[in-house]
């Protein structure tokens, strides 16, 4: 059986496109364009091992270094300095998630320490010279993977790599599937983020450190951010909340 369909409105229609002419003509502005009297810049040194612990971290040649404005690692940001996450059903594990690493890293990528510098370059340089000693630990990297038996902990405070289960009823499943015409078995495998919930990576607060997304941040007369995340509203809640200001006074 064929079904046809009628495009009506804009779903399934060829729209023309009306914001390529200033980004191809060189005239639109991304974070990276943005340059602000005495602007700082910030780069983030991340982990290269999807799991480990973190034995030592050695900032002084990185503190050292003519133009580094500070050098900050997790040690040194308070507990209430986390990435939110939202619990989507009752009974969700959810492990914390600090902005900088603290004792160990848990994915590929995870910001170690920041430098804050006069420079993007200074900044990147300083953050290729911190010293991070880690002690490598078992990892899975597939979910199916980590729900095995014997499969390595994701989390070491968690009991099992088992997030939530959730359970919907409604109707008379089995008798649904015994009547149907045609039944559909699907796999589907998102990648990495793209079954996240909206928040996303910023490169920095007061500048950039490379990649395609970022954050930048007037500090007065009020908070002003400049930021590429399509979550703007979600972003400035998680500024206000880290600036212990009303998120009203954080303009976007």
């Amino acid at each position: 059986m064929t079904t046809e369909h009628t495009t009506t409105g804009l779903i399934g229609a060829s729209i023309r496109r009306v914001e390529d002419r200033p980004l191809i003509t060189g005239k639109g502005c991304y974070t990276e364009d943005i340059q602000l009297p005495e602007m700082l810049h910030m780069a983030l040194l991340r982990s290269p091992y999807p799991h480990a612990k973190i034995i030592s971290i050695d900032t002084n040649a990185a503190q050292a270094m003519a133009g580094v404005i500070t050098v900050v690692t997790g040690g040194d940001l308070g507990e209430q300095l986390h990435v939110p996450a939202v619990p989507m059903v009752p009974g969700m594990k959810i492990p914390p998630h600090p902005l900088l690493a603290r004792g160990a890293v848990h994915a590929a990528g995870t910001p170690v320490a920041a430098v804050v510098a006069e420079s993007r370059v200074l900044a990147l340089d300083a953050a290729n010279a911190i010293d991070v000693e880690y002690e490598p630990l078992p990892a899975v990297v597939n979910a199916e993977k980590a729900l095995e038996p014997g499969a390595p902990l994701a989390r070491e405070e968690l009991e099992s790599n088992l997030c939530y289960v959730a359970t919907k009823k409604g109707g008379d499943v089995d008798k649904a599937f015994a009547e149907a015409e045609h039944i559909v078995r699907l796999r589907i495998a998102s990648p990495p983020g793209g079954a996240s919930d909206g928040a996303q990576r910023h490169r920095g607060e007061a500048g950039a450190d490379g990649g395609s997304d970022g954050l930048v941040v007037h500090a007065e007369p009020a908070p002003r951010a400049h930021g590429s995340s399509q979550c703007d509203r979600i972003s400035r809640a998680q500024d206000s909340r880290h600036r212990a200001r009303c998120r009203r006074r954080v303009r976007q």
